[in-house]
């Protein structure tokens, strides 16, 4: 029985994982359609809660990816 617990609590976890990881994802599309919008970082922050750092990395990305 524990190890029936134990195959549902990793099936658990890896769901909530997957899940919190399409979030991400999606959040990070949000900024990229904003950054090509011309919204400002700050607005950016407080639409999706990240970071200007990473919000930067990400405009980093896009740029890089225009350049190839």
């Amino acid at each position: 029985e524990a190890d029936d617990t134990s195959h549902l609590d990793t099936a658990i976890y890896a769901r909530r994982e997957g899940m919190e990881e399409g979030i991400e994802k999606g959040k990070e599309d949000v900024v990229k359609n904003l950054l090509s919008s011309g919204a400002e970082f700050a607005f950016i922050s407080k639409v999706t809660g990240f970071g200007k750092e990473k919000i930067r990395k990400i405009s980093r990305e896009i740029k890089s990816f225009q350049d190839v």
